[in-house]
């Protein structure tokens, strides 16, 4: 049961109507290079 959704979340994020997902951790690591970038 677990393989199953394992599998069927892989492919979400990976699909092209998972985008959200993608935008969301690139969204993530900008905020946090930008608070490095402050730090300097």
């Amino acid at each position: 049961m677990f393989n199953t959704y394992l599998e069927l979340g892989i492919n979400h994020i990976l699909d092209i109507e998972g985008y959200d997902h993608i935008l969301f951790i690139i969204a993530l690591c900008a905020v946090f290079g930008i608070k490095d970038w402050k730090k300097s």
